[in-house]
């Protein structure tokens, strides 16, 4: 996979496109609108800068990651040459739906299409679609160039090969990814909901995986990191999710 489209470039699309663009790879981040566009374009550029400023890459990284993103507001042309579509608009099941009707119709017979859900079944978005077994959840952490966790969420009829692909790009990209099935909350959720109960969930759940090893490395790699090295212990806090950042 080389080419990846990213929709929507709020929060975490623009998070998501700053990552593969900073990986080497072709991005083709899209929206309905050039000003949004604009907006995340100047977020990454801003976030690159602090990157750069911080020793934790240089401004040619900077300068090659920007020039890996191109923008589009015509969803057709925006996926056309997609190895893999990231959808990463707002967490509204008729919406994303939706999409992944249109993008089944648009893309290549070949293309993987994941969406960055944190809560809507894969499953579910899979069946609007002719390729159930290229459909897979991505979810990345916010804000995604800090966080490590990524969950892959198999649908019913994902593929083992679609799922090894995407644990290994997700790697790729530096991320430590976690493999877990379509249950509601996945894991981090699940673990965000234990810490606010202050109770570590122990059943398994139709299949999700519970084992400690999972859960400690889902948790080690969702509530803390460094933004590149840049210095100053970050966190989400398990409540609001709010980025909290010391020194």
């Amino acid at each position: 996979m080389k080419n990846i489209s990213v929709i929507g470039s709020g929060t975490m699309g623009n998070g998501i496109a700053h990552v593969f663009a900073l990986n080497g790879y072709n991005v083709s981040l899209i929206d309905i609108a050039e000003d949004r566009l604009a907006a995340a374009l100047a977020t990454i550029e801003k976030n690159l800068a602090r990157q750069v400023d911080k020793g934790a890459i240089t401004d040619s990284d900077k300068q090659k990651a920007i020039g890996n993103i191109s923008t589009f507001t015509d969803l057709k042309k925006g996926v056309a040459t997609a190895d893999l579509v990231v959808e990463a608009a707002t967490e509204n099941v008729d919406l994303k739906l939706k999409i992944f009707k249109d993008l089944d119709g648009l893309v290549k017979p070949e293309t993987v299409l994941a969406s960055n859900t944190s809560s809507i079944s894969i499953t579910k978005i899979a069946s609007v679609t002719s390729r159930p077994d290229k459909v897979i959840g991505m979810h990345f952490m916010n804000p995604v160039p800090v966080m490590k966790l990524v969950e892959v969420i198999r649908g019913y009829d994902t593929s083992e090969k679609v799922t090894a692909g995407i644990m290994a790009l997700s790697k790729s990209l530096g991320k430590s990814p976690v493999e877990v099935n379509d249950y509601p909350g996945f894991v981090a959720n699940r673990i965000r909901n234990s810490e606010i109960d202050w109770e570590f969930p122990t059943a398994r759940d139709d299949g999700t995986p519970n084992d400690p090893v999972t859960f400690d490395h889902a948790r080690a790699n969702t509530w803390g990191g460094e933004f590149g090295g840049e210095g100053g212990n970050v966190s989400l806090r398990p409540d609001i999710g709010e980025l909290v950042a010391d020194g």
